[in-house]
């Protein structure tokens, strides 16, 4: 997959989690995101390519992200496992990580 292709999914896995995480009904994240809900639909559609803003909206009407560098490794670990329920090559580098853990174990 070509670089700026990973990069955009991995950003549009990024905000679906963020989506999924917050429970926010369409209208609420338009509201939050300050876009209109034909926006939050593309958004969710991956139709919006650069999308960088609209997560750091939500990370932040979220407070996800204020104390950068101060996140739980439970926090990391849910958001990791959540990210490869969309990314499958990330599921796999995972995967394979979690086989070399267990082998030098």
């Amino acid at each position: 997959m070509h670089n700026g292709n990973m990069s955009n999914a991995i950003k549009q896995a990024r905000f679906d989690v963020l989506v999924e995480q917050s429970k926010l009904t369409d209208g609420d994240l338009a509201t939050a995101l300050g876009v209109n809900q034909s926006t939050v639909s593309r958004l969710r559609n991956g139709g919006i390519a650069k999308i960088d803003r609209h997560i750091d909206k939500l990370e932040q009407h979220l407070r996800i992200g204020v104390n950068v560098g101060v996140v739980s490794d439970e926090r990391l670990v849910e958001e990791l496992v959540s990210l490869s329920r969309r990314l499958p090559h990330l599921r796999d580098a995972l995967m394979g990580m979690y086989a070399l853990m267990r082998l030098s174990a």
